[in-house]
């Protein structure tokens, strides 16, 4: 009798334990979890668009200009983007994707804060338009580092033979910070697809696909012609007369010139 009594507090005891854990478990079961594949994808995405800045709009850049500006257009590209990444990773993304205002961001990611936590060894999650879908926020920075770095990159074009090198990594810190950051939050970051159960708003939410890449061109068009107008225009040796927006000033130097 005794060792039936045992035997049956030990099953109650077991039932118990199995009872506060089942919770847990269906909790742990249901979180999601990255996808390896979508990982991947996001990696060689981010890799596609680091190449369209460094080399590749450094030598379209490159070609525009007369052949002893080479090495500098060069240089503000490549310096360009590294300086832009690495405020992207300091206060950029805290900025333009954590929630703030309905025109910046907070501090919550300052320095990459909170993206991963050494204790325990895990990465934190950002959302992505699809529910269940999340992925590793370490990846989504990247990825999103490189579109700011190109966009800064892209005025650079504007300034070539304006600025010098000093002035150019000033205005695009400056540019970076008070531009980009605003309207990359207020077009770009959301709470993601669970934050929002009405149809309308998970409707108005994907129309962002669209309406994210017009803002961002609209953006640099914008800038680059501020740049042209604000700018002296580009010199010839000493020689101003050439002007601002003529076929001239973009033809390519090393085809019709070796100058």
């Amino acid at each position: 009798m005794h060792t039936v009594a045992n035997t049956r507090r030990e099953v109650t005891r077991l039932t118990a334990a199995l009872a506060a854990l089942a919770p847990a478990a269906c909790l742990a079961a249901d979180a999601p979890v990255p996808s390896k594949g979508d990982t991947a994808w996001m990696l060689t995405a981010t890799a596609l668009v680091l190449l369209m800045s460094v080399p590749a709009l450094a030598l379209f850049y490159g070609g525009l200009v007369r052949t002893k500006n080479m090495l500098s257009v060069l240089m503000q590209v490549f310096v360009g983007f590294s300086l832009i990444s690495v405020l992207w990773c300091l206060y950029g993304y805290s900025l333009a994707f954590t929630e703030g205002n309905p025109v910046i961001g907070g501090l919550s990611r300052v320095f990459l804060s909170g993206t991963f936590d050494a204790k325990s060894g895990t990465f934190a999650l950002a959302s992505t338009f699809s529910k269940g879908t999340p992925l590793y926020e370490l990846v989504y920075v990247a990825f999103q580092a490189t579109f700011a770095a190109i966009t800064c990159c892209l005025i650079l074009g504007s300034l070539v033979e304006r600025m010098r090198f000093p002035a150019v990594l000033l205005f695009l810190v400056i540019w970076f910070t008070f531009s980009y950051c605003p309207i990359a939050h207020m077009v770009w970051y959301w709470a993601g697809p669970d934050a929002y159960t009405a149809p309308d708003k998970v409707d108005a939410a994907n129309a962002t696909a669209v309406t994210r890449n017009a803002a961002r061109k609209a953006e640099t068009i914008e800038t680059r012609c501020i740049g042209a107008l604000l700018c002296c225009n580009r010199s010839k040796g000493g020689d101003r007369t050439n002007p601002v927006g003529t076929l001239d000033c973009y033809t390519p130097r090393r085809l019709t010139s070796s100058k």
